[in-house]
């Protein structure tokens, strides 16, 4: 395959850790991996013109229509990440739940440097829009908790959500899937693959994601603002994995909820009763950080030597 390789694998695989994470974004990870745009288009370009293609022209033409190599390098990349990872974020989020937290607060702020740097706000409305992805994302990180019904029709509306979700960087699908009360349904079908409970997700996500797509391709030729809207999305998002928690549990449709509530270190250590282990945290968000800068100047070098 002409486009198959090990770097977009990695890429792949980094998007699909992102994903698995509320509150971090695939979508990021693919705008800081430089392969956002040609991801969306990917996706727009699969429908009925390349099944027409397919008809008429053969495989090898829909085939290159749809970027084929590209996508199955990817998604093969993302399902390594994903199903490797499931049982490792669970032990994580189970054990060393603040010092993950860190390490993804440290890959968003990484994040969100690179992508300012090249997209900083030039005009009025482009601050504007920076304050409105900034106030959106701090909304959907505090919204109240809601219960869908994890059953099929449930299951595929919150797979539509979700998929959509995670090609908005800044906004994360798992994060939909935890307002919605599904986050522990979807991790707990991937660590024992409840195949009925994963198609019927996936094929609602798939669905809504190629609608979305197309979207998102008509807004190309406003790249600027749109990444500028993205960037405050990203910023506003880091609410949402601030590492020192204080858990809230709540009953709601006869099971019990977790939510949390953000704490300062030194508050973290009255309310909780816990070492803040601020030392360990800030280390670990460091290395985020520095993952990050390590991906984009990986991703850049790639780029320079196919130019």
């Amino acid at each position: 395959m002409k486009r198959f390789s090990l770097v977009l694998y990695l890429k792949g695989m980094a998007m699909g850790a992102a994903d698995m994470v509320p509150g971090v974004s695939g979508g990021t990870m693919a705008l800081v991996l430089g392969i956002y745009w040609e991801l969306i288009f990917a996706i727009k370009s699969i429908g009925r013109t390349a099944l027409r293609s397919y008809s008429q022209e053969g495989f090898a033409v829909a085939w290159r229509q749809i970027n084929g190599d590209f996508m199955i390098t990817l998604l093969a990349g993302m399902l390594t990440s994903i199903l490797f990872l499931a049982k490792a974020i669970n032990y994580l989020l189970t054990f060393y739940e603040m010092f993950l937290w860190s390490f993804f607060f440290g890959l968003v702020v990484g994040s969100f440097f690179i992508l300012i740097k090249k997209n900083r706000p030039a005009r009025w409305y482009q601050w504007l829009l920076f304050c409105c992805g900034v106030f959106a994302a701090l909304a959907l990180s505090r919204a109240p908790l809601m219960v869908i019904e994890p059953g099929y029709l449930g299951l595929f509306f919150s797979g539509w959500l979700a998929f959509c979700a995670m090609i908005i960087p800044g906004i994360s699908g798992t994060l939909i899937l935890v307002l919605l009360g599904l986050y522990s349904t979807i991790i707990q079908a991937l660590d024992q693959l409840h195949l009925d409970v994963l198609a019927t997700f996936g094929i609602g996500g798939l669905i809504g994601l190629m609608a979305f797509s197309r979207l998102l391709a008509r807004l190309r030729p406003h790249e600027g603002s749109v990444l500028v809207t993205m960037c405050g999305f990203l910023l506003g998002s880091l609410d949402a994995i601030w590492p020192w928690k204080q858990p809230i549990f709540s009953e709601l449709g006869g099971g019990i909820l977790r939510n949390s509530v953000n704490l300062w270190p030194d508050q973290y250590a009255l309310v909780v009763d816990s070492d803040p282990q601020v030392l360990y945290c800030v280390l670990w968000a460091w290395v985020g950080f520095f993952c990050v800068a390590l991906i984009n100047y990986a991703g850049n070098n790639s780029s320079k030597r196919k130019a």
